[in-house]
């Protein structure tokens, strides 16, 4: 009732977040150029193209508020009577932000019938400042290396990046920043294509109330608008001829009018224009690189003569036993190549947007972005000899939208003044679905396929033992048993390369080929061949506390995943001016459906040959079968009559239906057999296409716990789930099969959170003083259950409850008192000495306190003993009393107050400073049902918790910032940043009926910092963008694993400060851009009197950051040397490049025949310039990336010398230690051409 109240108050509300992510604010001042007095009522028009967008009227003091304006560059036209009209080009309106612009009307006795044109310049300072980050436009985007929004956000102060993609802003971990695209929530891909991004806007501190569900930085990305005129771009780049990555792009981008009305030009009567009033914009990119990850140190192959050789002879004998042929292959098998192999990537990405604008002051958009990527994911172990098998990943984002904006225009008459004015609104529905699939890049979903390597042809041959059988009355040899021998294998095209471990296996053990003994499927492992659903053998090294390995060809990756995320958002906003008050209000609704499936496949043969015969693999003693004697299958008698006993007894199989497998009985009808038979099967010697894995049971694919499926939002075969599902229906509910025998449907229901939001906030100005006060309140329902006391998992009697003496003796002491201190807390758990049958009160537990039975309070629960709680009925998963331990998960509202406020010193300096309070739901959360399923088995082990609460992040932040000249400023800004109830994993010792770990709102952390940062406009030839940021980040865990190893080792939950991973102290980046103009503004060199660098320039962008901090371990015990985190990587820095030009080129002539030229632009484009080898990780019992010391340690010398070759062992250890992602990206090229008209 409270989930449906809160949405419908918050619909009447109307409040948002939609409106504002993508468009901005014009406040034009209005007045006289003469006497310098306010000039009211005169008309303010946004156009763009030479149409119309918006516009509005000045007030009494010749203020005209304009909003919402779509991001991006448009003119500004200025009227009034008695005054000349005033045009403004080039007007930036950036997204969330106010562009306050003078306008001089010059009266008309001065200058007749005349447009003054002026260009516009941005302003360096705000004056409503209050934000920190940056923005960044098409323009500058256009100039910059690299194609990602992503790259451009790494150029802004706070920002720290890896090799172009955001990790942390201002401390934060990596998931506490959200992306926009045109106002839509980011989920999955937030890839564009370049052409098409209008506006990049990242916020680093000061989120307005609009924002939420983020506790690090915002980044919002605007695509452009329809343009009012017909234009087009085509793009394309290439490395061929600079670099072996492979890296080629093509793009286009075309833009135009679709429907025109005619109208008559309002700057001129006796004009008839055509005025677009649908528009379209559509952007696509196609790309595809052979190697989209490159190394930076050499990358390492087996020579070809060796594969051969290891492929055609896998092994050798030794002893009894066989050894991996390439444990003897040092460094002379393996050589160098300049990229990895097989793992090209293709990508295609599309921005499509459609405005319709029924009448004047309402518009219609419909938009959308694709993105899909597939490509060869790179497994390290596989690229030395075996990268044919690099999995294959696919993965698709699809985003739609569509809005409806309208702005209601306020009649104002002369001698009065609007109590409300400039009320807009806008609403929006959006749906994004990401999907996403990995596996073999042939087999993928065909399961079977994976652990396959022939068809194997075992007999049931049966033993025998000598004695008598009392039934039979006979004396002789008895069966007492079947064996189950390997005839042949028949060799397919499904993973040949491993079919011929066993090919060679019968050419040592038998090279003729000829069966004349009995192998067993042990003496085919032994012998080095492999059973379907055998994990081939690797070469494999120890490292310390670990290992590594090299996979032989032929080694099938041994996953399959699906992903399915649906997430649909329906938001609005309100914005409206009451007398000197900016009021805006919003909501926000979110729903998600997030689906998933994982089997690790190869393993699926040996459960179905467990599973196939295990109810007839019993002999039925009680039905003896003597063996007669017989001559081309005629009975032979002796001169009595009687049939001659050959000495032997045979025993049929003894059906047991109890034990029947499901899959055996879906097997045996999918060929036709009769389920109830006993006729041994082979299931080795049947095709992958017989099999399926919906001949199963889920609980057979639980396997007890070591499951071979997970999933949520699919069935156990991978099949989405219909129909409402809840809870306790994974435990209780069942389906029946083809004999009638029920089996638990385990079907699991989609996760599907639930986010609300809502705000309202207030910008006004006191005297001097520019406020913006705000509040935003979020609502977020896991929409799942959980536990209701972290401790239990069964009901248990507590404290507070009326306890029969009669029928509770031992709960009493001998003068009848209950056995219960009257100071312990009603509710608390009462612990006994035993669960089954307690004869006595051990302890008491209120939330994390404990107590003895005494009452006296404990440190932990170890000094009440074995935790037994006093159990309501039993300990059986999955019945009432398991399922009445759970309730539905607790709504979190959180109300978040953000004040900010600025204080124009003059036009020329600003103080600013905010105070904001930020949540985001929680990181992880999901309900894992095999966890609770299996909770008997999962001591110490990392269970889910679902009952996560919101991450809350507390900011300050105090700016000045100062005008330097007329092109420059200079930005200071110093913040604190407070992060609570952040997730990290707890450990819940005495916890029934197992000590478990799980993740809780546990760790905390400060981010203290400066920026300091310098924006030069275009001065001269040179414009630059520079940042300095001084930062600390501290806390109790960088992640929600941190704790993982201190908590396994006894360690209670610890909460110690120390610097966190992505604690980059010192960081750097500036962007400068040094370009030259045409025609009189040309001021290059020339020659032959040509300008041969008009309209060409060179960006380049440099970043550098100190090393982020690691933990120094001692060799052999891993103990911690010296303070965690106490130790730093090298700093980094990379130089990125871009030099380009364009060209003046006729396409042909319009109508009035003046020539109508494109542009074409070539450009070079190089990723870190210097190819500087930055180091993104060391070994922490060395400090160094390339040698963890292993192969030097002394207590390590004895087993490597006992490794088939010593020689061979150092040689490839020191090969492959040295990781190439311990690295950053090295140095790439492309060279391009980009074609507009």
């Amino acid at each position: 009732m409270f989930r449906k109240l809160l949405f419908v108050v918050s619909s009447v509300l109307l409040v948002g977040t939609v409106c504002a992510q993508s468009s901005g604010t014009v406040r034009a001042r209005v007045f006289d150029a003469d006497t310098k007095e306010p000039v009211p009522f005169a008309n303010v028009v946004v156009e763009q193209d030479g149409t119309q967008i918006t516009g509005g009227t000045s007030d009494f003091d010749g203020i005209c508020l304009i909003k919402p304006v779509p991001a991006g560059r448009f003119t500004l036209r200025a009227s009034s009577v008695g005054y000349s009209t005033a045009q403004i080009n080039a007007v930036l309106v950036v997204a969330d932000q106010i562009r306050f612009i003078d306008i001089e009307l010059v009266p008309s006795s001065h200058r007749l019938d005349e447009v003054i044109v002026v260009d516009y310049k941005v302003p360096l300072i705000s004056k409503d400042n209050t934000q920190s980050g940056g923005t960044v436009t098409s323009e500058d985007i256009g100039k910059m290396q690299g194609r990602s929004a992503d790259a451009v956000a790494a150029t802004v102060g706070g920002v720290y990046a890896e090799d172009g993609e955001v990790v942390s802003v201002r401390g934060a971990r990596t998931e506490a920043t959200v992306y926009y695209v045109d106002g839509v929530k980011v989920r999955g891909s937030s890839s564009l294509p370049k052409s098409a991004i209008e506006q990049v806007s990242v916020v680093t501190g000061g989120l307005s109330a609009k924002y939420g569900d983020a506790t690090g930085g915002v980044i919002s990305i605007v695509t452009r608008g329809p343009s009012r005129h017909f234009y087009g771009s085509f793009e394309g780049h290439t490395s061929t001829f600079l670099t072996k990555y492979g890296d080629h792009m093509a793009a286009i981008n075309l833009s135009g009018p679709l429907i025109n009305k005619k109208s008559v030009d309002p700057n001129n009567p006796e004009r008839i224009i055509k005025e677009p009033i649908v528009g379209f914009l559509l952007a696509g990119e196609v790309g595809a690189i052979a190697d989209p990850r490159p190394f930076a140190v050499r990358q390492y192959v087996m020579k070809d003569e060796f594969l051969d050789s290891i492929k055609r002879y896998p092994f050798v004998g030794v002893g009894g036993s066989t050894q991996l042929r390439a444990s003897y292959f040092g460094a002379e098998a393996y050589e160098q190549i300049k990229r990895r192999r097989n793992v090209n990537s293709f990508k295609a990405m599309a921005t499509a947007k459609l405005d319709y604008k029924p009448f004047e002051s309402g518009q219609f958009t419909v938009g959308g972005t694709f993105d899909y990527n597939r490509y060869k994911g790179d497994v390290y172990e596989f690229s030395f000899a075996n990268s044919d098998n690099n999995p294959l990943e696919k993965s698709m984002t699809l985003r739609g939208y569509v809005r409806f904006n309208q702005r209601f225009r306020t009649q104002q008459t002369e001698g009065e003044e609007s109590l409300i004015s400039n009320i807009n609104y806008s609403l929006q529905l959006d749906v994004t679905q990401y999907k996403n699939e990995i596996g073999h890049a042939e087999y993928m979903d065909d399961l079977f396929k994976y652990g396959y390597y022939g068809r194997m042809m075992f007999r049931d041959i049966p033993t025998f033992e000598y004695g008598y059988d009392p039934i039979a009355n006979r004396i002789g040899y008895l069966q007492d048993a079947f064996l189950y021998t390997l005839d042949t294998i028949y060799a397919t095209d499904i993973n040949p390369l491993l079919a011929v471990y066993n090919q060679r296996y019968y050419e040592n053990y038998n090279p003729a080929n000829n069966i004349t003994f009995m192998p067993t499927e042990v003496d085919l492992l032994v012998g080095g061949g492999y059973l379907n659903g055998s994990v081939p053998s690797s070469l494999t090294f120890a490292t310390f506390g670990g290992s590594m390995g090299i996979s032989m060809p032929g080694t099938v990756y041994n996953r399959y995943r699906k992903i399915d995320n649906f997430q649909i958002r329906a938001t609005g906003s309100l914005s409206l001016d009451i007398k000197g008050h900016e009021i805006s209000a919003g909501f926000e609704y979110e729903k998600r459906t997030d689906r998933g499936y994982t089997t690790a496949p190869i393993r699926l043969w040996f459960l179905a040959r467990s599973l196939t015969n295990k109810h007839i693999s019993q002999l039925d003693f009680n039905n003896p079968m003597p063996q007669f004697l017989t001559v081309n299958g005629v009975q032979v008698t002796d001169p009595y009559g009687n049939p001659i006993f050959t000495d032997t007894i045979l025993y049929p199989r003894l059906r047991s239906g109890e034990t029947q497998s499901m899959f055996d009985l879906r097997f045996r009808l999918s060929q036709g057999l009769d389920p109830r038979g006993t006729t041994w099967l082979n299931i080795d010697g049947y095709d992958p296409s017989d099999l399926s894995i919906e001949f199963f049971s889920p609980d057979e694919l639980f396997g007890g716990g070591s499951s071979l499926v997970s999933y949520y939002g699919f069935d156990y075969t991978g099949n989405k789930t219909r129909g409402k599902l809840n809870f306790n229906d994974f435990f209780t509910k069942t389906f029946t099969d083809e004999l009638g025998n029920r089996h638990y449907s385990r079907e699991i229901a989609p996760y599907e959170p639930i986010y609300m939001a809502g705000y309202i906030q207030d910008k006004f100005a006191f005297n001097d003083l520019v406020f913006n006060i705000g509040l935003r309140v979020d609502y977020f329902d896991a929409n799942q259950k959980v536990l209701k006391d972290p401790y239990l998992f069964f009901e248990s009697h507590t404290v507070g409850e009326t306890f029969s003496q009669s029928k509770y003796p031992w709960m009493y002491d001998d003068n009848g008192n209950l056995k219960i201190p009257s100071h312990i807390p009603t509710g608390s758990t009462i612990y006994v000495n035993s669960s089954t049958d307690p004869t006595d009160i051990t302890g008491f537990r209120d939330g994390r306190s404990w107590y003895n039975s005494e009452g006296t309070p404990v440190l932990s629960s170890a000094a009440i003993g074995e935790i037994h709680p006093f159990l309501v009925d039993g300990a059986q998963v999955g019945s009432q009393s398991f399922l009445n331990s759970f309730t539905d998960y607790k709504p979190e509202i959180t109300p978040m107050p953000r004040i900010a406020f600025s204080f124009p010193i003059s036009d020329e300096a600003l103080f600013y400073a905010h105070y904001d309070v930020l949540t985001k739901r929680p990181s992880v959360g999901q309900i894992s049902y095999l966890n609770y399923l299996f909770i008997m088995d999962q001591e110490k082990s990392v269970i889910a918790n679902p009952d996560t609460r919101p991450e809350k992040t507390i900011a300050y932040e105090l700016g000045f910032q100062q005008k330097v000249s007329e092109t420059s400023s200079i930005k200071l800004s110093a913040f604190y940043r407070e992060m609570r109830d952040m997730i990290q994993l707890m450990s819940y010792a005495g916890a029934y009926p197992v000590n478990y770990l799980t993740y809780g709102n546990l760790d905390f952390g400060t981010v203290k910092g400066f920026t300091a940062a310098y924006d030069l406009r275009r001065t001269g030839n040179v414009s630059l963008r520079a940042s300095y940021t001084l930062q600390f980040a501290k806390g109790t865990g960088s992640d929600a694993t941190t704790a993982y190893n201190l908590i396994i080792k006894g360690f209670p939950n610890l909460r110690t400060i120390y610097p966190l991973d992505f604690d980059s102290r010192h960081q750097i980046s500036a962007v400068i851009d040094y370009r030259f103009s045409d025609g009189q503004d040309y001021n290059g060199p020339k020659v032959w009197g040509r300008d041969i660098f008009a309209n060409a320039g060179v960006n380049i962008t440099f970043m550098a950051g100190s090393g982020t901090p690691y933990s120094m371990r001692e060799m052999g015990t891993n103990y911690l040397i010296g303070k965690l985190n106490g130790n730093n990587l090298p700093w980094t820095s990379t130089i990125n490049l871009r030099v380009d030009k364009d060209f003046d080129i006729k396409i042909g002539t319009d109508s009035e025949g003046k020539d109508k030229k494109g542009i074409l632009n070539v450009y070079l484009d190089v990723s870190n310039l210097l190819n500087t080898l930055n180091i993104a990780s060391v070994y922490s019992t060395t400090g160094n990336p390339d040698d963890n010391g292993y192969l030097t340690f002394g207590q390590n010398q004895t087993a490597i010398s006992q490794m088939p070759s010593e020689r061979a062992y150092r040689e490839v250890y020191s090969i492959l230690i040295n990781s190439p992602y311990n690295y950053r990206l090295p140095r790439t090229a492309r060279i391009g051409v980009l074609f507009s008209f």
